[in-house]
Order: structure tokens, then C-alpha cells, then sequence
């Protein structure tokens, strides 16, 4: 017989930075059969928010940990690897995906306050970009605290987006038949999987 897992007692990505609630659990939807094109839309952007959500707790929470140079390494990786994804993400969102939603609905920068957000946790998200690839290029001693006070100037503001953003795309059951989200999503999904960064990042910048 093999040993029983370990317990696992703290979900240690779980803070602390709020990890969203999808719409479809918020309206009790089990089935996405069962909901409209723009929860489930808006369902997608949540589970791929969550995992930003999610990478960026386990750098703040491990960030006063790190102590071997080894370790330093791979966490510095693990940071720009975040900062990739980040962009790739938006930038999709601004270039591709909004727009290609706006073409629907007749409505173009229908979705610029989630673009002026981008820009509202820009300055904030550069600064730390620049002290990750300071460390990738040895310029700079590894500082966890540094680390942390860095992601404290950003995230409320990027954190606020990514919940907000949500939200909007749940609003857009207000516009019904308009859109067709299967040719959005399968848009969306064609376009990430196509070219998506496969070897620094982990994840499709999509939203499905």
C-alpha cells in the first residue's frame, strides 16, 4: 500500500488577492447549456483571470522565501513569465478580441473602460517588469520584500479590472441575439491557440 496524500489544509493561492467567482456558480448554472452566450463568455474570462489571480499570490506569498540561488532563478522566470502573459493577454483584448465584439454589436470602444483600465495599471506593472528583467540580467539583488511592495502599487488596480471586466462581458446578455458568441469564442480560441508564447508562458491568452 502507498502512503495516504497529505492534507492539504491552506489553499496557499487563494490570497491575497480575491479570486473571482465565476457567473455561472454566482446564478447557480450548472449545465453552460443552460446559459446565455455571455455568461458563459464571461465564465471563460473568469477562469483565465483566476489563473493571473492565482500566479500573482504565489509570488507574493513566496516572494519572502526564496533563498538559494537556484531558486532565484527560476522564480525570477516564473515572474516574467507572468509579465508575458499578462501582455499577450491584453494586448489580444485591445488588438483582436474587443473589437471583433464591438464589429457585433455596432458599437465601436463599447469596451474602453476595460482598455483605460490596461492603462490605468500600466505604470504600476512596468515598474515591476523592470525590476524582473533587471534580475534576469544580474543588475539587481533579489528582494522579496521589494518584490511585494511593487505588486502592492499595481494589483488593487489590476484586480479591480480583471472583476470588472467580467462583469461587462455578463451586461452583454442585454444585447441578445447580436452577438454570436459561438463565432466569437471559436475566433477568440483559433486566434490563442495559434499563437500563444508556448515557451515562457503556460497558459493560451484567450478566453476559452
Amino acid at each position: 500500500m502507498g502512503q495516504k496524500p497529505t492534507k492539504i489544509t491552506k489553499q496557499w493561492a487563494d490570497n491575497p488577492f480575491k479570486i473571482l467567482e465565476t457567473p455561472r456558480k454566482r446564478l447557480g448554472i450548472t449545465d453552460p447549456k443552460k446559459a446565455s452566450g455571455a455568461v458563459n463568455a464571461a465564465t471563460e474570462m473568469a477562469l483565465v483571470h483566476n489563473f493571473f489571480v492565482r500566479i500573482l499570490n504565489c509570488i507574493y506569498l513566496q516572494a519572502l522565501n526564496v533563498k538559494l540561488d537556484k531558486d532565484i532563478a527560476d522564480f525570477t522566470i516564473f515572474m516574467y513569465s507572468f509579465c508575458l502573459a499578462i501582455h499577450e493577454h491584453h494586448d489580444n483584448e485591445e488588438k483582436l478580441f474587443f473589437p471583433w465584439l464591438e464589429d457585433y454589436i455596432g458599437t465601436k470602444n463599447y469596451m474602453e473602460k476595460s482598455v483605460e483600465q490596461h492603462h490605468a495599471f500600466a505604470p504600476g506593472m512596468k515598474k515591476f517588469e523592470d525590476y524582473v528583467n533587471a534580475l534576469r540580467e544580474g543588475k539587481e539583488e533579489f528582494d522579496g520584500a521589494k518584490i511585494r511592495a511593487l505588486i502592492d502599487a499595481f494589483a488593487p488596480i489590476l484586480t479591480q479590472h480583471l472583476q470588472e471586466e467580467v462583469e461587462a462581458f455578463v451586461e452583454l446578455e442585454k444585447m441578445g441575439d447580436k452577438i454570436n458568441w459561438k463565432s466569437w469564442n471559436k475566433r477568440v480560441s483559433d486566434h490563442a491557440v495559434k499563437t500563444a508564447e508556448k515557451a515562457r508562458t503556460c497558459i493560451s491568452p484567450g478566453h476559452h
